[in-house]
């Protein structure tokens, strides 16, 4: 159940509202939570967000990139409706097999490419997309026959800076229920193959270490929900105790002067 943040207020304030150590709000010198700027939702507390990096440093340790899918995969990271959302999906998971990049890591690579040649990296949408930097680079290692389309770009969250909350992108051949097929349907041959992730090695290993791609969780599917408790329990990330359902504990008693007081 989702409430708007006026009413969000109402319920807090009138202690009919259990707070979710990892959704804590931030409050102003009134008591009113403090909005963020540009939307709906409000700033969350310092402690919510070391908590929320602290979870997400278990999470990522507890369930890391693979060289290999084991024939069962975690079940409490399975999402039994996820094909009605995502089309390359299976049997509830979404995994990527390719390069993990992070933020720091593009603008790094883009740097590099600039310093070698200022002239044909200066355009802006590299600095708008940095991923688009490491397409073209791809591009240009396989001297100039390799279509970077065919590649997945996505995210993920295995592989981000230390305390860092940022997605991670991913240059990935294939997900896992794509046989091996690149993004527009064509099954890669063994040597195949073995060309392009060499390509993508020559322009991300420089940056990452990583020469070698891994199966990694899709970052959009696969990730914690800060206001499932029970969930974020199940996944075996929860660091505070006692930290209970983020529910209302009672129907709230909406009467006109509270509509008004609180701009409802």
């Amino acid at each position: 159940m989702s409430y708007t943040p006026n009413f969000m207020h109402f319920l807090i304030q009138t202690g009919q509202y259990e707070i979710n150590p990892y959704n804590e709000i931030e409050h102003d010198k009134d008591g009113k939570p403090v909005p963020n700027p540009g939307n709906r939702t409000f700033k969350l507390t310092e402690k919510s967000h070391e908590l929320r990096k602290e979870a997400m440093r278990i999470f990522c340790e507890k369930y890391p990139p693979m060289k290999e899918l084991p024939d069962k995969l975690p079940e409490v990271l399975r999402i039994p409706e996820l094909s009605r959302w995502e089309e390359h999906s299976k049997d509830g998971y979404h995994l990527y097999y390719g390069f993990a990049i992070t933020p720091v890591q593009l603008r790094e690579t883009l740097r590099r490419k600039r310093e070698e040649n200022p002239a044909r990296w200066s355009a802006r949408i590299y600095a708008r997309d940095p991923s688009q930097v490491v397409l073209e680079a791809i591009k240009e290692a396989s001297g100039m026959v390799f279509d970077y389309r065919r590649l997945w770009v996505g995210h993920t969250l295995q592989g981000r800076e230390e305390d860092s909350t940022h997605k991670v992108a991913l240059i990935a051949l294939y997900s896992n229920d794509m046989a091996k097929e690149d993004k527009r349907g064509t099954a890669y041959t063994q040597e195949e193959e073995a060309q392009v992730i060499n390509w993508i090695a020559q322009v991300v290993s420089p940056v990452t270490k990583q020469e070698q791609p891994l199966w990694y969780w899709d970052g959009l599917y696969h990730r914690p929900c800060w206001s499932d408790i029970a969930r974020l329990r199940a996944l075996g990330i929860v660091t505070v105790e006692n930290a209970g359902p983020q529910v209302p504990r009672q129907r709230p008693l909406l009467t006109r002067e509270l509509l008004n007081r609180y701009g409802m």
